[in-house]
């Protein structure tokens, strides 16, 4: 608390929206969509600040209703526990996130599709958290995951992940 106070009232910091052990970074979209014109996606990871101006509000994040193909591919991003507040996110596409070092991700419950290799080779020896909050399980595009993923899912849903085509080769494991 006292070195977010520092950086708040220190020369240079003020348009910052600091927070204490988290950091922002950006990335733009780029695609002719409507929806995708003009948003910024943050994603959390251990780096820089980014200006408050710069910051997507959660209406921008709520229009957004899929991730296009590669959009992440071979990024640095670490951790994307923001992608839950995309709450009308319906599919995540092909290589979405192929050989990024994501290690941790939330997906949103309103996601209904992940396309083929969209998260393929991410993170540290290819290990990855993913957390899908869906009750029912999304349609799987085939090596969606890399075999060493652990699938994070609802208690409720576990057998039917466990089920579901696609979905049974995975470590699938209750939300705790």
């Amino acid at each position: 608390a006292e070195s977010v106070s520092a950086y708040q009232n220190a020369a240079g910091w003020g348009s910052y929206n600091i927070v204490p052990n988290v950091a922002y970074a950006v990335q733009s979209f780029n695609s002719s969509e409507p929806n995708y014109n003009d948003i910024l996606q943050m994603f959390l990871y251990e780096g820089g600040v980014v200006p408050t101006q710069d910051r997507t509000t959660m209406a921008e994040a709520a229009a957004v209703t899929e991730l296009p193909a590669g959009l992440f591919m071979d990024a640095t991003i670490r951790t994307c526990n923001e992608l839950q507040y995309f709450t009308n996110l319906a599919a995540i596409r092909n290589n979405c996130f192929d050989n990024s070092y994501l290690e941790e991700i939330i997906i949103p419950a309103s996601v209904t599709s992940i396309e083929t290799y969209a998260f393929h080779g991410c993170g540290y020896n290819n290990y990855l958290t993913a957390t899908v909050l869906a009750t029912t399980p999304p349609t799987l595009g085939a090596n969606a995951f890399d075999s060493t993923v652990t699938i994070r899912v609802p208690a409720e849903s576990v057998l039917a992940y466990q089920s579901a085509v696609g979905w049974r080769s995975y470590n699938i494991v209750p939300i705790s």
